[in-house]
């Protein structure tokens, strides 16, 4: 499992992200008719700001142009801490049977294979991976297509029959011989 704990500076950076956010005076110097005050038996109070977002025919209204224009600060800086502390989370990439790829915490891999159905993700080194019309997937290297002696499903490596003769993705046939797969010529 993930140590999810926050650190100082974890702390300290959503400090400064929430010190560009807008107050509650640039709120009710954008909207002062919609903002409202609501006090607490404690003597505290909470205050909201209610403003149109569109006229009806999704032009934005004035308030609300105002208001995005002021909390874009806060956006982007937020975006940026939250996507620097989720680039930390280690992660395992699982393929569904759709071939759709998914990054789960490595804790829960076991779940959601069990749950969704789902295998582990298979690399083939950064090379483009097609599978040829027999159903055994060939590598392109160099502009030349090379066995893998496999094809995935699901994300798993299923060995293909030695048996059988298979085509690459350009339709050339392939014949396993002496251990390897060679191209027929």
């Amino acid at each position: 499992m993930t140590d999810k704990r926050l650190t100082q500076k974890d702390v300290n950076d959503k400090a400064a992200v929430q010190q560009k956010a807008m107050t509650e005076a640039d709120f009710q110097s954008v909207n002062p008719k919609g903002h409202r005050r609501v006090y607490r038996a404690d003597g505290g109070y909470e205050w909201f700001n209610k403003w149109t977002p569109n006229d009806g025919h999704g032009k934005l209204t004035r308030a609300s142009e105002a208001i995005n224009e002021g909390m874009d600060p806060f956006d982007k800086a937020d975006g940026e801490r939250m996507s620097a502390m989720q680039s930390k989370i280690e992660r395992g990439a699982m393929r569904d049977a759709d071939g759709g790829v998914h990054y789960v915490e490595p804790g829960k891999m076991d779940d959601c294979a069990l749950r969704n159905g789902w295998g582990r993700a298979l690399r083939a080194g950064g090379l483009i991976l097609k599978a040829g019309p027999d159903g055994m997937d060939f590598r392109l290297i160099r502009d030349e297509w090379e066995a893998t002696g496999a094809r995935l499903v699901r994300g798993e490596r299923i060995p293909v029959p030695t048996t059988t003769i298979q085509r690459d993705p350009d339709g050339q046939p392939w014949q396993h011989f002496n251990g390897e797969w060679r191209r027929c010529v």
